[in-house]
């Protein structure tokens, strides 16, 4: 709750700062009479961590993945205001320092829950991560500034968005004691939650923004692992000038 709140807060202090500056003709002497691109595609590189772990769990940042996202502008108020749809495929993967393992029922016949075992220090592991694929509908309110003289502006968006998982995988890589590396992938890791939903915050200047995603989902489905929340990072590069 303590993070929701602090990026709730964010958002609204960005939402009033870009407020202000589409209403400052002193960007470019004008109002922001330039039609905005009100289609456009662009790649995120990300970073997710996760929230909320059990004791010694831990995940490390930055863990890479990437994002392939497009959107559509429909204007509410000029070209200053728009409200913006999507749809993204987006790649996250979440190093950390334990290995997912099955609580099978008393009958040995279903899985009960997924949980972690911590792996011990003395483990010179190379690689352990969880990686899940995504596909994502963001929703977008978006304030953009006047612009300037080279027909660039300051923007700022909040709203959400809600995936569905299309697939997952964890991969273990070390080095053996003849100094070989071993490798490792556990593919449909059980009891994963096939959706995510959270609220999205993000800040920009032409074609370049900064994005987070918090997740108001679990990693797991309810009762079926540990509550973990993720938090993902976003630097976004646009193929359009002023998206």
């Amino acid at each position: 709750m303590k993070y929701f709140s602090l990026l709730l807060l964010m958002m609204l202090s960005l939402f009033a700062l870009a407020q202000t500056a589409s209403n400052d003709t002193t960007v470019s002497g004008q109002v922001n009479d330039k039609e905005p691109d009100l289609e456009s595609i662009g790649i995120a590189f990300t970073s997710t961590s996760w929230l909320n772990t059990p004791a010694d769990l831990m995940s490390y940042a930055p863990s890479l993945g990437f994002d392939l996202l497009y959107c559509k502008d429909y204007k509410l108020s000029g070209n200053n205001f728009t409200f913006a749809p999507g749809l993204a495929f987006s790649f996250q993967s979440a190093g950390n320092n334990g290995l997912p393992y099955y609580n099978w029922n008393t009958a040995g016949t279903s899985v009960d829950s997924t949980t972690f075992a911590i792996i011990p220090d003395s483990i010179d592991y190379i690689t352990n991560r969880i990686s899940q694929q995504w596909i994502q509908i963001p929703l977008e309110f978006r304030i953009r500034s006047n612009n300037n003289a080279h027909g660039k502006c300051f923007k700022v968006g909040v709203g959400g968005k809600i995936g569905y998982m299309i697939g997952n995988h964890y991969t273990h890589s070390e080095k053996d004691a003849d100094n070989q590396i071993s490798k490792m992938k556990l593919y449909h890791i059980r009891n994963l939650n096939p959706l995510q939903y959270g609220l999205t915050g993000r800040v920009g200047f032409g074609s370049v923004s900064l994005s987070a995603f918090y997740s108001m989902s679990t990693l797991f489905a309810t009762n079926k692992g540990p509550a973990i929340q993720p938090l993902v990072l976003s630097l976004v590069f646009s193929l359009n000038t002023n998206p």
